[in-house]
């Protein structure tokens, strides 16, 4: 197995999560407000608060780049232990229907034995 190629997925699923593809998700983060979501990224499911929840289609881009590119690799899901990122974050709706959010992605994977994590914060915004 390709150990810096997990490495690279870890910092990949916490940078992409911060990323722009997240402001497709930026209606729902504004009706939540803040908070912490976990995203299981073999999987797309996500938890908020506990509970299941419908996945954010981050999680879903998230789950598609993680497979395929594990699978460019020559790196089968089954041999991961974890793929997870707990997305922390706060959506602020500002004047003239404008979201701002504020993004702090922490992953992590886990595969033959080793450990990778990762971190990253970003804001973004999008009119809603």
């Amino acid at each position: 197995m390709k150990l810096k190629r997990l490495k690279h997925h870890a910092d990949g699923l916490a940078q992409k999560t911060c990323g722009w593809e997240i402001l497709g998700d930026a209606p729902r983060l504004a009706e939540l407000g803040e908070g912490v979501i976990l995203i299981d990224a073999l999987s797309g499911a996500c938890t908020y608060g506990g509970d299941s929840v419908e996945p954010l289609s981050i999680a879903l881009v998230l789950r598609d780049w993680l497979h395929r590119d594990a699978g460019d690799y020559g790196i089968a899901p089954e041999h991961y232990r974890l793929a997870l990122v707990k997305l922390s974050f706060k959506a602020e709706v500002t004047s003239g229907e404008r979201v701002e959010l504020h993004l702090r992605a922490n992953s992590e994977v886990q595969a033959a034995g080793k450990r990778y994590s990762s971190q990253f914060e970003n804001r973004q915004w999008r009119a809603l």
